[in-house]
């Protein structure tokens, strides 16, 4: 249906657990996992492809459904996994295929590297500088 009714799925993937207070069965046993699970999923999400990690629950001899449209908020303060996400962007912007909306979120105090290099070498396609918006506290 909402596909039918051109919904978009947002999307705020955010990597973390709350340690004390999350079901364990629900948290990664590694740091490995985590980042195989984050990482997977974004790039799923990114390009609009199913892959190993996300992937629709079907029956193996039917057609997965196609990708819904989307759009994605990436929270995390891992560089690396920030770094794989742009690189993506970058080669779409590079062929010419369309992205997916996406924002970057962080809290304030975090890795405000990894922030801070988004902001000062994004660019959009055309190569003026892309829009952010400045750091508030709430």
């Amino acid at each position: 249906m909402a596909q039918r009714e051109g919904f978009t799925l947002g999307v705020k993937l955010v990597r973390g657990a709350y340690m004390a207070s999350d079901p364990r069965h629900l948290i990664w046993a590694t740091k490995k996992e985590t980042d195989r699970a984050f990482d997977g999923i974004a790039e799923s999400l990114l390009r609009r492809q199913w892959n190993r990690v996300l992937y629709p629950a079907a029956r193996a001899s039917e057609q997965p459904p196609a990708f819904p449209a989307v759009d994605l908020i990436l929270a995390t303060h891992n560089y690396e996994s920030v770094r794989k996400a742009e690189t993506i962007r970058q080669e779409q912007a590079r062929t010419g295929e369309e992205r997916i909306r996406l924002a970057y979120g962080q809290l304030m105090g975090m890795a405000d590297e990894v922030g801070c290099e988004l902001i000062m070498y994004g660019r959009n396609t055309d190569g003026s500088a892309a829009s952010a918006e400045k750091p508030r506290t709430y």
